[in-house]
């Protein structure tokens, strides 16, 4: 008998003491290998037309969330949910009652397993692996209940496995908490500061306000548009090269970098693998980035923006990003940085675009944008504060990441018996028999 990669595999891995072999991997000896349908019933959501109320107490789900409320529950036990069409990889554990929806699965669980194990379980498993559609993705209750996993025989080590993840769940979601509160308090103070509703203590004692284009600032601000905050140059306000000057052919593997709006999603110019030669750099000079360069995105996400750093590799930038050059004596890059990421500036691109519709900039909405202005001083106490913000944020974003792949780690190690859990011994797994 021919035997599969996976099977080949599977035989030729060393096995440690108190570990089998099986067909999902090396498991703990008693751990067993269980069909999703010996502990679990995929059922199918329902419409919720008859049952939708605005007032209801509990959520009716779809795959993208709550899409309403209702006072008639689907199902009210602790239940597992997986998409049935569309998004199939994103399992949900409930343990409320709740309403589905026809896209989205729910479980009944049963024989002594515990849901939320179940739920982790869930994370663990390639989805889209057991697609059934070649359109929108698809699953089929069958294929869902057919699908072998290992499960400790104890509901107590299943419940203790599924208890620390939870755990951890549960510090990444205060960590998301404390990270919203803190955007929110930087947006407060942003609107409070970039407009001198707050002023920091040693500005704008004794002085009143006055009323311009972009509302009632303090009197001695300045209301500037971008154009008269740029130098005096030839270029001071440019967007990249279109069309034919950056066809695909002129693209090199080295040579001169081509700078695009992936470089400001990241804050990372270090990225992208788009190279011109010398003399298409000679041609597009008046195109190119440097350091303290002011770049903003021009589709997509519009008004994305960032200060080029020191150190950056020679290099022009694509058609999707406007260059500002500043003139440091009447604007600070980094208020400006902060302005952009205000409703003030949003307020003014949607005027200012045809429609209303942000789906692009110009240079010419671009240049027609009004900034209130404080001295250079206070622009700079401004971003001081600011960036304080924004170093707070960032730490506390590095240690969710941080705890998120050490969950994603603890998953791989808990979930397959590789690292076990001290329990209490109680009843076993209770299985049906295999004919």
């Amino acid at each position: 008998m021919i035997m599969s990669k996976h099977q080949l595999a599977i035989d030729n891995i060393q096995v440690p003491e108190g570990y089998k072999k099986t067909e999902v991997g090396v498991i703990p000896e008693d751990w067993e290998v269980i069909k999703l349908g010996d502990i679990l019933k995929i059922w199918h959501g329902k419409s919720q037309h008859e049952i939708i109320d605005p007032n209801g107490i509990y959520p009716i789900l779809a795959t993208g969330g709550e899409i309403g409320r209702t006072n008639t529950p689907l199902y009210s036990e602790p239940s597992v949910l997986i998409g049935r069409k569309g998004t199939i990889d994103s399992p949900r554990y409930m343990n409320t009652p709740f309403w589905t929806v026809d896209t989205l699965f729910y479980s009944e669980i049963f024989n002594n397993t515990d849901a939320k194990f179940v739920f982790y379980k869930f994370h663990l498993i390639d989805w889209y692996s057991y697609n059934e559609a070649s359109g929108v993705p698809s699953l089929k209750a069958a294929t869902i209940e057919d699908i072998n996993q290992a499960f400790p025989a104890l509901k107590e080590e299943q419940y203790a496995i599924a208890q620390t993840l939870s755990d951890v769940d549960g510090l990444i979601a205060a960590l998301d908490k404390a990270i919203a509160k803190k955007r929110n308090i930087k947006t407060a103070t942003m609107q409070e500061l970039l407009t001198g509703k707050k002023r920091l203590p040693g500005f704008g004692e004794g002085k009143g306000y006055k009323n311009t284009e972009v509302g009632v600032i303090p009197e001695d601000w300045r209301c500037l548009r971008i154009s008269e905050v740029v130098v005096n140059t030839v270029n001071s306000i440019k967007i990249g090269p279109f069309g034919s000057s950056l066809k695909r052919e002129y693209l090199t593997r080295t040579g001169y970098k081509v700078y695009g709006q992936e470089n400001i999603y990241e804050r990372d110019m270090s990225i992208g693998e788009r190279f011109i030669n010398e003399e298409r750099f000679i041609k597009l000079k008046s195109c190119e980035i440097c350091s303290g360069d002011f770049l903003i995105s021009m589709m997509g996400t519009v008004g994305k923006c960032m200060v080029v750093p020191e150190g950056i590799e020679k290099g022009i930038m694509d058609s999707h990003l406007l260059r500002l050059r500043l003139d440091d004596s009447k604007i600070d890059s980094s208020v400006l940085t902060y302005l952009f990421e205000s409703k003030m500036i949003v307020d003014q691109v949607k005027l200012l675009a045809v429609g209303g519709v942000m789906e692009g900039l110009s240079s010419k909405i671009i240049k027609s944008i009004y900034l209130p202005l404080a001295s250079l001083l206070e622009q700079r106490a401004i971003a001081s504060i600011l960036s304080d913000m924004d170093a707070e944020i960032a730490a506390l974003e590095k240690r969710r990441a941080k705890t998120q792949a050490m969950k994603q780690g603890m998953m791989q190690e808990l979930l397959t018996g590789k690292t076990r859990l001290a329990v209490s011994v109680v009843e076993p797994l209770i299985v049906p028999n295999n004919p």
